[in-house]
């Protein structure tokens, strides 16, 4: 576009925000940040799409003004997804294009997705008396000035019988600017606005213009208004003399005035107000053009966006250097966390100051509790009841299989629960790391039981092509290959099994090592299989000079168990890793809470993402 249509926004803040976005057109009366809002993705997420703005009938109009729109939607040298209303439209430009395999998608307009909006406009104005017509005449653009005798269109919506009264007028901004409102002044009537181009609140500020209305009436049989007015419930009416323009810029736009001042001729639809309160056809036909049918839920819009987004789309948009880069990676997480956090249902661990008791259990006993500060694992070991593996193994795999056939949403360490505890640190940082591998991930979890952790977050990841591998004890993989394996998940008896097999880029070590003997010795270990990346999870610290060893009490409801567990120094478990891998980021662990032990040192638990130094 010609013009810097950015310099029609006072608000700098906003301008910054809005050249963020990948298409400028995205922008255009908040059309991508309508579909961000209902998905639940912060505003300044890019869409790596483009989105049709307004009904287009390029079906019924001439030749000149289809190159002129697909120039503007797809244009030469750019493959970019090309976001439709309607069935027939789609098919329209695939056809004429020739080429079938053409990058377009019909999700409907975006109108639709106002959801949130209207929602809370309902609420707050439960009951609203219609009354009247709102007027939507022929609008400019930048590159176009209406000349329509917008005096006689006054006399005529003045001359409406009283049913039609009040009478409103909805004018683009531009228009208005241009003086072309005075004529409906004059008559008495309230003239409004929706905003300039780039207003976030465009649609919904015509909704509200309309909300009050009965009726609602135009000149131009192709705007949109025509459409967006009757799916908002008006009942609409063809009404006003022919409209007509003069082009401004010759070379763009002209195709459009032209089509516009034929718009009578063109229309596949009329609208006689001898018809008006046959609404039910009206609606069939706003449907039908707003491709209301291809509507889709929240989550699948979300997982849509997310799914058009690539590494190299991000570092295209983002541009990071150096010193940028940790914190680009960190914004980049933030984009897949949904706009409410679910609120932790601390159902095992909740934050306590109590040295022992996390949870207590109906007999008043601690469901899981740490305690003690010993010298050595046998020191610890030898005040430890120890464990049944069968027992544990029978509950887990009956938990899992709960889970796995949705009869129970989420399980872990054998407990199956109704609310899902979502990982996010651990679902963002995986959808990263698929961005920047084409949305393609491989992955070992090790000590994954049965799954737990690919269950819990199998919602947000099912949008991959995922591999998720899990390497554990002979009685879990036994178990697993009988009962849990499918195409996504695989078992197996050790890392190395598992690299003979598969390419994993990914170690997940979720709440593992502090339950090793010699926990450095591995990690030296792991080391030596240099994976592009390791996540630690749920990983127990302490806040003091030197690791702690304790013995852990588990009790029912999930199982009678005791073992020893280590607590370790922060920055001595970083420092082991220093050499090979960068820190991409931290995150505090939320479900586990913290603790304070029986000298007040306080234990917690850190999530770590490490990338292999190239």
């Amino acid at each position: 576009m010609a013009v810097d249509i950015y310099k029609e926004i006072q608000n700098p803040k906003l301008v910054k925000k809005l050249k963020r976005e990948y298409w400028e057109g995205n922008n255009y009366y908040g059309l991508g940040n309508i579909l961000k809002k209902y998905a639940g993705l912060p505003y300044w997420i890019p869409l790596n799409f483009r989105i049709q703005h307004g009904i287009k009938f390029f079906s019924v109009t001439s030749e000149d003004n289809v190159k002129e729109q697909l120039s503007f939607y797809l244009p030469k040298g750019d493959s970019s997804l090309f976001l439709m209303y309607s069935d027939k439209e789609k098919e329209f430009v695939k056809s004429y294009l020739g080429n079938k395999d053409q990058n377009i998608k019909n999700i409907g307009a975006p109108i639709i997705y106002l959801d949130p909006f209207l929602e809370k406009v309902k609420k707050e104005n439960p009951i609203i008396e219609k009354k009247g017509t709102v007027a939507f005449p022929s609008k400019g653009t930048h590159f176009s000035n209406v000349v329509t005798d917008y005096t006689a269109y006054a006399d005529m919506l003045d001359n409406l019988p009283e049913k039609y009264k009040p009478i409103k007028v909805c004018m683009y901004y531009l228009d208005i600017e241009r003086g072309k409102d005075k004529p409906f002044r004059e008559k008495g009537f309230e003239v409004v606005q929706n905003g300039k181009l780039l207003s976030q609140d465009f649609l919904q500020n015509f909704y509200l213009n309309t909300l009050s209305c009965e009726y609602a009436t135009s000149n131009d049989l192709l705007s949109s208004p025509v459409y967006y007015s009757i799916y908002f419930g008006l009942k609409f009416f063809e009404f006003g003399p022919n409209v007509k323009y003069e082009n401004l810029e010759e070379d763009w736009h002209s195709a459009y005035a032209k089509e516009r001042e034929e718009s009578k001729k063109l229309a596949p639809y009329r609208f006689p107000i001898e018809d008006v309160e046959n609404i039910d056809r009206q609606r069939q036909i706003a449907n039908k053009e707003l491709g209301v049918k291809h509507k889709m839920s929240k989550s699948e819009l979300r997982k849509f966006i997310l799914s058009q987004l690539d590494y190299q789309f991000i570092r295209k948009i983002f541009k990071p250097n150096n010193k940028q880069k940790t914190g680009m990676i960190k914004r980049i997480i933030k984009l897949f966390l949904p706009p409410i956090f679910i609120k932790v249902y601390r159902k095992f661990l909740p934050p306590t100051s109590n040295p022992i008791k996390i949870k207590e259990n109906i007999d008043n006993k601690a469901i899981v509790g740490w305690s003690g500060k010993y010298n050595s694992w046998k020191e610890a070991q030898s005040e430890c009841s120890g464990y049944d593996n069968s027992i544990i193994i029978d509950k887990v795999l009956k938990s899992t299989l709960l889970v796995k056939n949705g009869m129970a949403a989420y399980e872990r360490d054998s407990v199956t629960f109704d609310k899902i505890e979502y990982n996010w640190s651990l679902i963002t940082t995986l959808l990263y790391i698929a961005a920047s591998n084409q949305n393609e991930l491989s992955l070992i979890d090790f000590g994954g039981a049965l799954g737990s952790s690919y269950f819990q977050n199998r919602r947000f990841l099912d949008i991959l092509k995922l591999e998720w591998n899990i390497v554990e004890q002979s009685h879990f993989v036994e178990k697993g290959r009988e009962y849990i394996t499918d195409d996504t998940l695989s078992f197996f008896y050790s890392i190395e099994e598992c690299l003979d097999k598969k390419k994993p880029s990914v170690l997940i070590v979720s709440s593992v090592i502090q339950y090793l003997e010699n926990p450095y010795l591995w990690i030296d270990k792991i080391l030596s299989y240099n994976f592009e990346y390791i996540i630690f999870d749920r990983t127990a610290f302490v806040a003091d000079t030197s690791e702690r060893l304790t013995v852990q009490q588990v009790h029912e409801p999930i199982y009678e168990a005791s073992y020893p567990t280590w607590f370790f120094n922060e920055e001595k478990f970083l420092q082991q890793f220093s050499e090979k891998y960068e820190l991409v980021t931290s995150y505090k662990q939320l479900i586990e809470g913290t603790i304070n032990f029986e000298d007040n040192k306080k234990g917690y638990w850190n999530g770590f993402w490490f990338k292999k130094i190239k």
